[in-house]
């Protein structure tokens, strides 16, 4: 088995894992602060964007990645939206996923970023065909066989390389590795 964390558009390494069958996406490990377990990466007309969904802190306890409360203080979700369209708005795939992630950001009652995490997983499993992967609502204790890919979710870059793909802003940059799976979705 592969644990995985839970993260909200993740990349294709994450997806790699759960199509080969064996993993588990883990909502009982206890949250990691400035991780991709709340944001993603995009690549804009300007290179890499980070897209950060605003929790709310902890106050020093740990607290299972399943519990984490979103922050309804500012207009992230606008901001997510509107950086999302500039990047993808006139690709072949953003019209498929256009009103699924209208749906998802123009609902403001996100009160768990699980909640958030498992929507984007969603709308990602329905444009790719797949079936949901499998959650755990606790923690997961690697076993002798298992492999805990957690820790290679802390920052963008981490993630074992994959093959590379057409992106949008191919004619004006080089590929970029470990975006979200959304970046592949709209090409």
């Amino acid at each position: 088995m592969v644990i995985l964390p839970l993260c909200p558009f993740p990349p294709p390494w994450w997806w790699k894992q759960v199509l080969e069958g064996n993993a588990v996406i883990d909502l009982g490990e206890h949250y990691v602060h400035q991780t991709l377990r709340n944001r993603f990466h995009i690549l804009g007309p300007q290179g890499i964007q980070v897209l950060t969904v605003p929790v709310l802190g902890q106050r020093g306890k740990k607290v299972a990645a399943g519990s984490i409360r979103v922050s309804a203080h500012g207009k992230w979700q606008r901001e997510h939206l509107g950086a999302i369209r500039a990047a993808y708005g006139k690709s072949a795939g953003y019209p498929h996923l256009e009103e699924a992630l209208e749906g998802l950001y123009g609902d403001s009652g996100i009160p768990l970023m699980a909640d958030c995490s498992r929507r984007s997983i969603s709308i990602l499993s329905a444009w790719a065909g797949i079936d949901q992967p499998v959650f755990s609502e606790t923690y997961l204790q690697p076993g002798l066989d298992d492999h805990d890919a957690r820790p290679l979710f802390r920052r963008h870059g981490q993630l074992p390389a994959l093959p590379a793909y057409t992106q949008v802003f191919a004619d004006r940059m080089s590929h970029v590795a470990g975006l979200s799976l959304l970046d592949a979705a709209m090409n």
